[in-house]
């Protein structure tokens, strides 16, 4: 079943839900203090993230390339994939979108976190509502541009989730599957987390290669700190 028809199939599901009261509140700004952020008004009951202590918060997206080769390449790639992320699509657009970024102390490993939630143009039912499969086909839709290498189920938060990890190469905000002309060697590893209505959650993160290990003991600690009451 395509992903139209998938749509078609939930529209008297969605309807009968919005009905009866399973509507979301109006989205805010998440409130950040220190060594937390949170957001209530996502999702059902909202979002927890607490920052690793190993890690620090960041400007990747608002500098401007500086620091170690490692950092500079780390705000290419994290304007280029925040820019990716929000341009909406033939099935959709992200009503609302924030970004937090963050930073080992060296420089060796930079990670972002974004939220955002999807405004499907046909009806859509709550995530909450879907099987595992369909999920997927969801996931199939958003996250295309990260799905670069081999996929695995996991569990954030007590949600389904996807995490990815790997080696790409990167030139001028982009990053390929393939070595080429000028492109650089990266370690990427990203995971993706479906909330209960339709928000949605990705952290990824990038690093040198020697530092794979430690990127992906980094995105650990990050999917850990991430809870939803």
């Amino acid at each position: 079943m395509n992903f139209f028809r998938l749509i078609r199939l939930f529209s008297f599901v969605a309807l009968i839900l919005v009905v009866s009261g399973c509507a979301t509140r109006p989205p805010q700004p998440a409130v950040v203090g220190p060594g937390i952020i949170q957001n209530p008004t996502m999702g059902f009951n909202g979002y927890i993230f607490n920052i690793p202590p190993e890690l620090e918060t960041a400007d990747f997206l608002g500098s401007s390339p500086n620091g170690t080769a490692t950092e500079q390449m780390i705000v290419r790639l994290f304007q280029g994939v925040w820019r990716d992320m929000n341009q909406d699509s033939d099935w959709g657009k992200y009503r609302f979108s924030e970004a937090f970024s963050f930073r080992e102390p060296d420089g060796k490993t930079g990670f972002l976190f974004t939220v955002q939630l999807v405004d499907f143009y046909l009806p859509v039912p709550p995530f909450c509502h879907m099987l595992s499969s369909e999920k997927r086909m969801i996931y199939d839709r958003i996250i295309p541009k990260f799905n670069i290498g081999s996929i695995q189920p996991v569990t954030v938060g007590g949600r389904q989730a996807l995490y990815t990890h790997g080696t790409v190469f990167e030139k001028e905000k982009r990053f390929y599957k393939v070595n080429g002309p000028g492109r650089l060697p990266v370690a990427y590893a990203g995971c993706f987390i479906l909330g209960d209505t339709r928000d949605y959650y990705t952290i990824v993160g990038f690093a040198d290669p020697k530092d794979a290990e430690l990127l992906k003991l980094n995105i650990q600690r990050m999917m850990n700190g991430l809870s939803f009451p």
